[in-house]
């Protein structure tokens, strides 16, 4: 899950969005672009300078997600034309995924030393749905998902609950050991860190908690450097994540073969332009800022688009419902089908997002400031049910029930009726755009 393309990485990227919307307010101090720009304090005769914020931010996702549905080739005489070259796996365009969230931030900012600025973002989820309905040209007569014809996985349409509540508090700190406005002729270096706390209640199908289930450190690192009224940036990142004990992301087996979100990498670039006045604490000023950015998510287990239909399914297979074919299927030391209900959440493969923003930020007096932004991201074609079968532990070449040391190999999330080759889902044509408009004043 790069922060881009899961709901997760969302509220990442509004804490990462919010932290670049605020300059210093050190009286008289000259700023960087926003991406470098760190508050400081106790800096000379200068005393304490902090800043509040609050920012509401509104988003909106599309995803075409399709299935893959075993083609059979025929015979030598009669071949079949959708596969004329033999029997293979085709994607079938099946359902299309829409989401809406909306939310408020806080925001405090605090200068701590010279160059050194501590942050505590908190996010409130003010309402976060998600739908689930028939592609065009996809009905229940045809579908592969939902139909009378085959055992159906979820009803479609479907439509999950509203998510409303604290989501993950963020706690940041950034420091520049190389600043321009100290250095003139010198570039802008800031360093970051931050650390997202599982605060929220963690996510669960059919629920309304909006927390990520995990545990995240984000570091990262940006430069700038002032030309006339531009000032280009670049900046690097990484987003690490680990379980939380309240989290669904649990590692059951040592032949589970994913057990939390996929960490990622991130690198940005672009720059601000001074269309009135240079940027500084005093004075009214007006400035754009113009951002590209591209992300690599690896491999984990994720909130995918079919979160919430998998996991809240109402039939149980094992109250024997013939209803839904999706379990969670484990398999006991002597072989038997253990069955239990899926959570929802899926082995998701690796993907990257590319995304472009746009900002306006004015301030008309000393102590209050305004941001307007626009971005938007896509997000490349990949698996969201991807689990594999487990774990071959005695090099058999098989993955077994019970093994040469009678050993059960199988992973206890794969599903055959979602991971298994002819039978797994991919996000396709993803597109994600978002509108933040932040108040920031000085403390």
């Amino acid at each position: 899950m790069s922060a881009a393309a899961t709901p997760y990485g969302n509220v990442l990227k509004v804490g990462a969005v919010a932290l670049a919307v605020g300059a210093a307010f050190s009286p008289g101090r000259a700023h960087a672009a926003q991406v470098t720009d760190v508050l400081d304090s106790f800096d000379g005769g200068d005393g304490f300078h902090g800043t509040f914020g609050v920012h509401y931010r509104h988003e909106q996702k599309s995803s075409r997600i399709l299935r893959e549905w075993v083609c059979q080739g025929g015979t030598a005489g009669s071949p079949n034309p959708l596969c004329p070259s033999g029997s293979t796996a085709l994607d079938t365009n099946q359902l299309q995924y829409q989401e809406t969230k909306n939310l408020l931030e806080l925001e405090l900012r605090a200068g701590l030393w010279r160059d050194l600025q501590l942050t505590l973002s908190l996010p409130i989820v003010v309402g976060w749905t998600s739908t689930l309905d028939h592609a065009d040209g996809v009905s229940a007569d045809n579908s592969l998902v939902s139909s009378p014809l085959i055992p159906s996985i979820f009803d479609v349409p479907y439509e999950s609950a509203s998510r409303v509540g604290l989501g993950d508090m963020v706690i940041g700190l950034d420091w520049a050991p190389i600043h321009e406005s100290r250095s003139p002729g010198m570039p802008s270096w800031v360093i970051g860190f931050a650390y997202t706390a599982p605060t929220g209640t963690a996510r669960k199908a059919g629920d309304t908690g909006a927390g990520g289930g995990v545990h995240a450190i984000a570091l990262s690192t940006a430069i700038s450097r002032r030309f006339g009224p531009a000032d280009p940036w670049i900046k690097l990142g990484t987003t690490l994540r680990f379980p939380s004990a309240s989290g669904p992301f649990q590692n059951e087996r040592t032949t589970q073969t994913r057990v939390s979100p996929g960490n990622d990498i991130e690198l940005g670039l672009g720059s601000e332009f001074h269309l009135w006045n240079s940027p500084t604490d005093e004075g009214p000023y007006l400035s754009l800022d113009v951002g590209f950015r591209s992300a690599f998510t690896f491999e984990g287990r994720e909130y995918s688009e079919l979160f919430d239909a998998l996991g809240a399914s109402g039939c149980d297979p094992s109250r024997g419902c013939t209803r839904t074919s999706l379990a969670r299927v484990e398999r006991g030391a002597s072989g038997e089908t253990l069955i239990r209900k899926s959570d929802g959440v899926t082995d998701v493969e690796q993907y990257a997002t590319f995304g472009a923003e746009l900002g306006v930020t004015y301030q008309p007096m000393k102590y209050l400031r305004l941001r307007l932004g626009f971005d938007y991201s896509y997000t490349t074609d990949h698996f969201i049910t991807f689990a594999d079968a487990g774990r071959d532990l005695d090099a058999s070449g098989n993955v077994e029930g019970r093994n040469s040391q009678s050993v059960n190999e199988y992973n206890p999330f794969y599903n055959e009726a979602t991971d298994a080759y002819g039978r797994r889902f991919r996000a396709s044509a993803s597109h994600s755009w978002g509108i933040i408009f932040g108040v920031e004043g000085r403390l």
